[in-house]
């Protein structure tokens, strides 16, 4: 697994990781906790899981990914059928009025095997922090 954890990578880092996961062919987890990707930086991740086929683990925890990213993120998982463990706890899921878009975004993608804290669904990922 390669930790890049509390790094304070800002979404510019995370273009470059992008980049980097577009091509690679080795990586199977990847630990982004605690960065400052934000949802520019998610989405650049998301475009690179569409056509990545290695990473089966993906930390994007405590990043401020937000609903775009979260929605980024989701939309990537349609195509992608590697990535089995995605841990997207403690981000900023909230809009103003306290409805949680983002997470519900990303829910309504993974159909089919997460886990949560607080409940189970049978698909094929597990999920942390919703």
């Amino acid at each position: 697994m390669s930790h890049l954890s509390n790094k304070n990578i800002p979404f510019w880092g995370a273009l470059a990781i992008g980049k980097t996961l577009e091509t690679n062919h080795n990586l199977q987890r990847l630990n982004l906790d605690h960065n400052n990707i934000g949802r520019e930086g998610a989405a650049t991740i998301a475009k690179a899981l569409e056509t990545n086929q290695t990473l089966q683990r993906l930390v994007l925890s405590r990043n401020d990914i937000g609903r775009e990213g979260a929605t980024a993120i989701a939309k990537a998982l349609e195509t992608n059928h590697t990535l089995q463990d995605l841990d997207v706890s403690g981000n900023a899921w909230r809009e103003k009025n306290g409805i949680p878009c983002g997470i519900i975004h990303l829910s309504s993608i993974i159909t089919p095997q997460f886990t949560t804290r607080s409940q189970t669904y049978k698909t094929r990922y597990t999920t942390h922090g919703f």
